[in-house]
């Protein structure tokens, strides 16, 4: 298990959350509302992983990955937002994964349902929808959902 949580730290969390809500999320916050920022890079996001998806497993994944990409995007965009903080998206990026592929992949939990589809839809709506309200809770207020947060240049 704790080579699992390395991996996913150092292969996933890391640099997908630099990259996506560290990089792209600050600068398109810098030109458009933080909330349209979290619908734009979620797309971004999700349009590369489903791509990534497509390539080595086949078009078949296509409407489950990009359906599954774009709300797990939205709710770790609203994440970064409300806490502010790029290593909170990756702490959650990081806790979401390792749980999940310890449930799915049955190599370190054995987990049998009738419908496995099913259970991934309720899994994923069970983690996005508490997650941004645990955001809220431990960071609670001062949110800017409005206004453009523009760099600023010290002389």
């Amino acid at each position: 298990m704790l080579l699992l949580v390395a991996l996913v730290l150092v292969y996933e969390a890391v640099p997908e959350e630099l990259l996506f809500r560290g990089y792209v999320y600050r600068n398109l916050t810098a030109t458009m509302a933080p909330w349209l920022a979290v619908l734009v890079q979620a797309l971004v996001f999700a349009a590369f992983g489903t791509a990534l998806w497509v390539v080595t497993e086949g078009w078949g994944v296509l409407l489950d990955r990009l359906v599954l990409f774009a709300g797990m995007e939205v709710v770790t965009g609203c994440v970064r937002l409300v806490s502010g903080s790029v290593w909170a998206t990756v702490g959650w990026h990081l806790a979401f994964q390792v749980v999940m592929q310890l449930v799915l992949s049955n190599q370190y939990l054995e987990v049998t349902v009738s419908n496995e589809t099913t259970f991934v839809v309720a899994t994923a709506v069970v983690a996005f929808a508490t997650s941004t309200t645990i955001a809220g809770l431990l960071w609670g207020g001062g949110e800017n959902w409005a206004r453009l947060e523009p760099e600023t240049v010290t002389a």
